[in-house]
């Protein structure tokens, strides 16, 4: 068998009880397995289909080309699994929202698979931003990040600042904010005020908008914002 560490994207049930899961993982990046019986009423495998579980697949070492590999069993990687409160689970659906619609064309980046973890370590920290951090910093790892000029109001569709706004959702204040994040030394590490957050988030949302051809607003965001409000 070929065995898989990394972390849960995406699960979409195929059939009754059958499914099938993406996951970003140690070495390979975006992958997909078809699971048997993941739905099913004595599946084990139900409890560990959660968003971003760091998960071991055991895949069937042969495959005809072109189908979908198919996972023998899966198991959580975390011995003491984190008991996550409703807003960590909220942030969790809405980080694995985000990483499964960015992730899937790119080429495994292992800062990218040591960013997730570290998303996991802010949440366990209580950190209310790690979200934020982490859509920053998957911009910084891919190359897409503003590049910081002494400008004041940062132009997103363009990713420079220029002298007069651009953009009504990108005062002063906060274009000064993502340049506050662009000095951190670790986006997933670097606190957003209560009161900017959902701000900053809109203007990331918007951000990638423009420099991700088809991106969608993860449906995810409006329990996200319901919960902080």
């Amino acid at each position: 068998m070929e065995s898989l560490r990394g972390y849960l994207l995406s699960t979409v049930r195929y059939g009754e009880s059958d499914g099938i899961l993406s996951l970003y993982v140690r070495d390979q990046g975006y992958t997909s397995c078809f699971l048997k019986g993941a739905f099913g009423s004595k599946s084990r495998s139900k409890a560990y289909l959660q968003p971003l579980m760091p998960l071991e697949v055991r895949l069937r070492d042969q495959r005809a080309r072109g189908t979908l590999a198919t996972a023998l069993k899966v198991e959580p990687t975390d011995t003491n699994p984190t008991e996550w409160d409703l807003v960590d689970t909220s942030m969790l659906f809405f980080a694995s929202d985000f990483l499964n619609q960015i992730l899937r064309q790119e080429p495994y980046h292992s800062k990218v698979f040591t960013a997730i973890g570290e998303f996991h370590d802010a949440l366990k920290e209580k950190s209310r931003s790690a979200h934020l951090g982490l859509m920053y910093q998957m911009l910084e790892l891919q190359g897409l990040s503003p590049l910081t000029g002494p400008a004041a109001f940062l132009n997103p569709q363009e990713g420079t600042y220029q002298d007069t706004p651009v953009h009504p959702l990108l005062s002063r204040e906060l274009s000064l904010l993502w340049k506050e994040m662009a000095a951190a030394k670790n986006p997933l590490r670097h606190l957003v005020a209560s009161g900017q957050r959902a701000a900053f988030l809109d203007s990331l949302i918007l951000y990638f908008s423009f420099h991700y051809p088809g991106f969608k607003t993860p449906a995810s965001l409006a329990v996200l914002k319901e919960l902080f409000e």
